[in-house]
Formats: C-alpha cells, structure tokens, sequence
C-alpha cells in the first residue's frame, strides 16, 4: 500500500506538469485561411498565386476537369503564423474561357477556389447574329412588367454578388439593371448552372429575359445566357499622354447619394502613384488598390487580382467606368486590370501630415496620412493586430480624444505582431467603412515612431479659455 501511494505522489506533479505544458502552445482550430475564393489566368497562360494560411498540414486538389491547370506545391505542413503562396500556371487557352474548382483541404476542412481562365476564342464571339434584336437598359426599363415577353440585352457585368444563383447588375451606356439569376439555358427557375459559364465581373454579355419587378426594384426574370458581347469601347480613342484628370475632379464626380452610381465619360485617365501594399496584404482583397495624386486619393477595385505595390505610378484610364459607394468610400468599381499602365515603380510616397480631426472628418479619404500623438487604447495593448483568423480592429485614440481604428486583414503578413505600446505618430492609408474612420498600414515602419511616453487616454488637459 506504501509502494502503491508513493506513486501516485509522484505522478501527481508529473500530470499537473504535463497539464500546463500543454497550455503554453494552444491548438488553433482547423482552417486553410484562403485569401481569396477566385484567381482569374489569362489566356496566354501567364502564372499568378493565392495565399494560404493553413494552421494543419494541407493539401490542394484540382478537379478532374483541370488538367490544364497546374498547383505548386499541392501540399504542405501547417502554417499558423507564415503565408503560404501557392502558385497557379495554365497552358495557354486558345478555346473558349474554362473555370475549375482547386479543393484546399486541412484536417476536416475545405475551402475552394475558382479559378478561371481567359479564352482567346470566347465564347458567343463566333456568332455574327448574337447581338441582332438587342435593346438598351433603357428601353428595356420603360417595358411594362411581363413574363411571357423575352428582350434580348447586352451589357457588363458588375456587382456579381451570389456565384450560385447568377445575380449581378448589367449595365450600358443607358443605365443598370438587377438580373436576379442567370442559367446557361431557358429554364422554368434556377438550377444554378451559372458557374459553369465561367463569367466573372467586367465580362460584356448577352443575355435575354423578361421585365420584372420585386418591392418597386425593376429586375431581369428569368435570364438565360445568349454568348459573349463585343466591346465597343474598342472604337474610343486611348486618353493622349498630358490629358490626366485630377483625383479631386474625379471625387467632384462623386453620385449624389450613397446608393447611387455614376460613369465616367469616354477619355477619361488619371496619373496616379499606389499607396496601398500588396507586400503588407492587409486590405481584404487583392482586387483593391489605393491610388493618390497631389489632389487627393481613390480607391480602385479591379476584376482581378493586382501585381503592383506602394510606390508605383500608374496611368489608369476609368472611360466609363462605374463610380460608386461601398461601406461610405468612393470607390470606381470593376475596373479591367488592362485599363492601368505602369510608368514607374519604387518612387518615394511620403505620408501627408495631417490633423486626427481633419483624418477624422474624412478630408484625406483614401491618402497615405500621418497622424500625430495617438496611441493604442489601453484594452487593446495585449493584442496582436490580427486576432485568431479574423479581420481585425485595433481601437487608437489621440491625446484629444478622437479615436479611430487601425484596419487589418486576416491575411496580414505581419498580423502576429504586438500592437505598438507607446505613443507617437501613426501612418497608413486613411480609410472609412460604414462610418468608422480607420487607417490601412502598408508596413511595419507605419507604426515604428509609436515608441513615446503614453498619455492618460482622457483626451488630455483641457486648455483654459
């Protein structure tokens, strides 16, 4: 009995050891972290990646119907706390446009991602007559509710916002128009075939359906895929070098309201320098850029994925490109990826020194900024700027007492870093969603001058009259 106590003495601390040892590294749930679930190769071939953020040994499966594309590497050991890039390569697509679906799997989950390349043929682009019979948004919107009359319309595609059903806004030179659901052929309701067609947004189509109405919205019922439009943009002389538009002239532009849109006119181009980081990743998607001039700042999202980084100086033609509202910033929406030309990579973009009550009036909206004498919340000091595999906001105050965020996507390279513990000045690109001010980092030196003595986080002394 002595023998068989004295064991369990001793193990006793053995187990309590083992215990808390198994505590100093906890087990993060399973998750592949997907950046993005559509990657879009043209149709020569050229390479483009994704990044992965697997926290359990990973693999990538293509379907069947793949064997054009290739994925290297096709596994992997878990990740938490590093990027993955995994690379995507076709054969050149001399046929019509092809879409495959890449299964990521780590431990029991499963993440997709489409990826879709472009034909050089193009589906509906042999058809003289796919056009014959077409009518604008416009006429179609002065028809009387009826779904027994099919109209023949062509348009682009913009705000793709359900994959599975098809529903998206089409949109010509006369106005935009919901079609809720679209199918590969006629049918009688939504067998969510329109996956198969490989659209993405920006695509010219054509489509036919009937007029249709829901809670006062005019709508497309009932679309069906005709082909693939011609663009006839193609006749629009390019903007000549010299005749650039000012940003603040653009942002004069802005729609009326936050649910209404506005398009550019033909000719249209500003020069512009990107003070957004695809390096940092830490904006949502890699679709979204942050463009500046000496006049003010625009955010630009793209149909595909971007490849130039802060400090780069682009020329972008917007001719009749959608310009638009999302979460409160102006934004010019769908934007081809061959409307921007690099002239010049690696310049100097220094940070505007603006006021926290200036930034916080949305007065340098989607400009790299600098603002001074902020510190992060004393709640939020033990944090790291990305928290588990979430978006995350890290509250900041300034010695006045405005506060705002500092913004920070789940795919951030340096998201397990400590959030600075001082005060100082903060950089990054002065960003707005939803009404909440934030600020976009595009490196660790955003942050580096926090190192200064902390305020009391009241909002300081009050001056005396």
């Amino acid at each position: 009995m002595k023998i068989k106590n004295l064991f369990y003495a001793l193990m006793v601390p053995f187990a309590f050891m083992a215990f808390w040892a198994c505590q100093d590294e906890p087990v993060l749930p399973p998750a592949v972290n997907l950046a993005e679930d559509q990657a879009t190769i043209n149709a020569g071939g050229e390479e483009t990646s994704v990044l992965i953020k697997p926290t359990r040994d990973w693999t990538a499966t293509v379907a069947e119907d793949g064997k054009w594309l290739t994925v290297t590497p096709s596994s992997g050991t878990a990740s938490s706390e590093a990027v993955v890039e995994v690379k995507l390569s076709a054969e050149p697509n001399e046929g019509e446009k092809r879409s495959v679906e890449v299964t990521f799997t780590a431990g029991n989950i499963n993440e997709v991602l489409t990826v879709t390349q472009e034909g050089s043929g193009g589906q509906g682009g042999d058809d003289p007559d796919i056009e014959e019979g077409v009518i604008t948004i416009a006429e179609f919107l002065s028809k009387p509710v009826d779904n027994t009359v099919y109209y023949k319309l062509k348009g682009t595609m913009n705000d793709l916002f359900d994959t599975e059903y098809g529903n998206f806004h089409l949109v010509d030179a006369t106005g935009d128009v919901l079609v809720y659901g679209l199918t590969a052929e006629k049918q009688s309701s939504n067998d969510k075939s329109f996956s198969t067609l490989g659209l993405q947004e920006g695509d010219v189509i054509v489509i036919e359906g009937y007029r249709d109405e829901h809670n006062g919205e005019a709508q497309v019922g009932g679309a069906y895929y005709i082909g693939k439009g011609s663009n006839e943009g193609g006749d629009t002389p390019d903007p000549e070098p010299g005749d650039y538009v000012s940003i603040a002239d653009i942002r004069a532009m802005a729609p009326a309201t936050q649910k209404d849109s506005v398009w550019m006119d033909d000719g249209v181009a500003i020069k512009a320098f990107v003070v957004s980081s695809i390096e940092a990743n830490t904006l949502t998607s890699k679709k979204n850029v942050y463009v500046q001039d000496e006049t003010g700042g625009l955010q630009i999202r793209f149909t595909s994925d971007v490849t130039w980084n802060f400090g780069d100086e682009l020329s972008i033609d917007i001719s009749g490109a959608k310009m638009k509202y999302f979460g409160g910033a102006l934004q010019i929406d769908s934007l081809s990826n061959s409307k921007a030309e690099v002239l010049s990579t690696g310049n100097t973009v220094e940070a505007k020194q603006v006021s926290v009550a200036d930034f916080m009036e949305g007065k340098y909206e989607s400009q790299y900024v600098a603002l001074p004498d902020v510190q992060v919340v004393e709640a939020d000091l033990g944090k790291t700027f990305v928290m588990g595999s979430s978006h995350t906001s890290i509250n900041v105050e300034d010695i006045t007492g405005h506060s705002f965020v500092i913004f920070s996507s789940k795919y951030t390279v340096f998201g397990t870093e400590k959030v600075p513990q001082g005060a100082g000045t903060l950089k990054g690109v002065s960003m707005v969603y939803n009404g909440t001010m934030q600020i976009g980092l595009t490196s660790k030196d955003d942050y580096a001058g926090m190192t200064g003595a902390r305020f009391d986080g009241q909002g300081g002394d009050t001056p005396d009259p």
